[in-house]
């Protein structure tokens, strides 16, 4: 065995060092168990403070979009397309006429993330979405920004 304080080599069963009188800490196999709990609270401590920042991060995108879509739909007589699935029975079927357009590929958008919601239309044309990368979009009928 070693002193901690000077590194000199002192008998096993010293509870001082003989060279330095550094006080000599025995381990035992309970100070191990008790080394092992406390890495165990520091590793939860850090998760739950990297959960708290990933919180705080997304937070404000979130309310903002609550605040939007709390607005949307007071207003949603003015709204093409206002939630997931169109309606509040998310039946996927609105009212318009669609049988004309035969899909083809208009315009795309991209974002610096993964789109992370379904479109929301508003009356104007207005096309509205939610990113990976914290933004939120409001993209115009012709597939250009309006702001984000």
């Amino acid at each position: 065995m070693y002193c901690p304080n000077c590194g000199k080599g002192i008998p096993d069963d010293s509870q001082f060092c003989p060279y330095c009188g550094a006080k000599i800490e025995v381990f035992t196999k309970e100070k191990k168990n008790n080394n092992k709990r406390l890495l165990l609270i520091l590793i939860v401590g850090a998760i739950i403070i990297l959960g708290i920042f990933a919180l705080t991060k997304f937070l404000p995108l979130t309310t903002r979009l609550l605040s939007l879509s709390s607005s949307w739909f007071n207003k949603s007589s003015s709204i093409i397309w206002p939630m997931f699935n169109y309606n509040t029975q998310h039946t996927g079927q609105c009212p318009y006429d669609t049988s004309k357009n035969k899909g083809t590929l208009k315009w795309k958008f991209e974002t610096d993330g993964q789109i992370r919601s379904s479109p929301a239309i508003a009356s104007d044309g207005t096309i509205y979405i939610e990113s990976w990368d914290s933004y939120f979009y409001a993209i115009n009928p012709n597939g250009t920004l309006k702001w984000k």
